[in-house]
């Protein structure tokens, strides 16, 4: 198939995002069925608990890996195998006899579904310049922001069509769905400029072409390769970064509802608003502010970062003072649009760090704190709950780590250019 260069980018964005709209219907379908897994196989909650904890720990642990293996092998062919694994794995789950193999399952599903970001990230770097970043990953973190509104309403929408089918089916339909998407992707989408016949972009500013140069003419091993990227400059700041903005972004989900029904026993979420109105800021969010981000703050990205850390404290610690049920919906909109919108600038500065050479392994390791995140955000919240009996502690730990996102992002503030690691660049040893 013959594609236009000027249309080619966005093609295959298009078709990476689309599908990746399917994905979470994949990724989290044991947690949003798990009362249905429950009636099936009987266990307790501390067998609960460890099936949740591996849905984010496996996809974190294969986040480290898998996106060295798309930036060294092909990222397209990355992204469709994984898709088809996650596939694959889903419906085996359904057939699981015991708890055993449903964990078993649970955390290949994870290792095998990491692949699909941080192919996309990849895809990505290769195929729009440097003006085109903010905006093309704002489109992708898009669809992921959506992803969470499918995986709740396409099984929901499915049951009315088959209203006698059972939530096997709902969950099978649904993965099916993931998988057609896959296969569309495959055909659509081109991972290269250079596998559609068409020169790489050159990049205008001088800094990133030293890195990326500097980044391509060497024989990277995986373990040095990291070891490099701990060694630069506010990188583990980024990483941070990731893990703090996780855990307000999955404990925004899991427990602003405690909090809401417990503290103040408002019905806001007793019809599923919390599976709607925070995602649906999250996708809005993160396309705007990365989109804004890509154009104007590239090499300052950082003061961004301060600027939605500092929004989403200031709301967060309010929650406890507003009795209006319509200005709490707006709040865990406007939370959601700013926290999404830093995971975002993640995915720029994994392309800004990596170039085109290793932008899966910086967005692969800036996932992997990000899921680490997301698993540990349940015992925080639960010990900080058990600690002060009282459901405001919701409340203050989210504003903690906003609080702590602000801390990091300002001194990632003060190294505005893209590589201020150049001696250490030029003392590392490569083998």
């Amino acid at each position: 198939m013959t594609i236009d260069k000027n249309k080619l980018g966005w093609i295959s964005l298009l078709s990476f995002g689309v599908m990746y709209n399917f994905v979470y219907m994949g990724r989290f379908s044991v947690i949003n069925f798990m009362d249905d897994y429950h009636g099936q196989l009987v266990f307790g909650q501390t067998e609960e608990r460890i099936l949740i904890f591996s849905v984010f720990a496996s996809y974190a642990l294969g986040s480290l890996i898998t996106g060295f293996i798309a930036d060294r092998w092909n990222a397209k062919k990355t992204v469709v195998l994984a898709g088809i694994l996650t596939s694959v794995l889903n419906i085996v789950m359904l057939a699981a006899g015991s708890w055993g193999l449903l964990l078993f399952f649970s955390i290949c599903n994870g290792l095998a579904q990491s692949a699909i970001w941080t192919g996309g990230v990849n895809i990505i770097a290769q195929l729009f310049k440097e003006d085109e970043w903010g905006k093309s990953v704002g489109i992708a973190n898009f669809f992921s922001g959506i992803s969470h509104i499918t995986a709740y309403l396409l099984p929901a929408l499915v049951g009315v069509v088959l209203p006698f089918s059972s939530w096997k089916i709902r969950i099978a339909v649904s993965i099916v769905t993931l998988l057609i998407f896959t296969v569309l992707f495959g055909v659509l989408c081109k991972g290269t400029r250079e596998e559609a016949g068409f020169e790489p972009y050159k990049y205008e500013n001088r800094e990133r072409i030293k890195n990326e140069t500097f980044l391509r003419t060497n024989k990277w091993k995986y373990s040095t390769l990291v070891l490099y990227l701990f060694r630069r400059q506010y990188f583990m700041v980024w990483c941070f970064i990731a893990l703090l903005s996780s855990i307000v972004r999955y404990g925004l989900f899991q427990w602003m509802p405690v909090y809401f029904g417990g503290e103040t026993s408002s019905s806001i979420f007793s019809t599923g608003h919390e599976q709607v109105l925070l995602p649906l800021g999250m996708a809005i969010g993160t396309m705007i502010i990365t989109w804004v981000t890509g154009r104007h703050y590239l090499d300052n990205k950082g003061i961004v970062v301060v600027a939605m850390a500092a929004l989403c404290a200031s709301i967060v610690i309010v929650f406890p003072m507003v009795g209006s049920a319509q200005a709490l919906r707006v709040g865990i909109f406007i939370t959601g649009f700013v926290i999404y919108g830093i995971n975002g600038i993640l995915w720029i500065h994994a392309i800004d760090q990596g170039g085109r050479i290793f932008p899966g392994t910086v967005a692969g390791i800036l996932n992997a704190f990000a899921y680490l995140g997301a698993a540990i955000q349940g015992t925080l919240y639960s010990v900080a709950l058990s600690m002060y009996h009282s459901y405001v502690s919701i409340c203050i730990v989210t504003e903690l780590m906003c609080i702590l996102m602000v801390i990091c992002a300002v001194m990632i503030c003060k190294n505005a250019a893209v590589i201020a690691e150049q001696k250490i660049a030029r003392d590392s040893k490569i083998d």
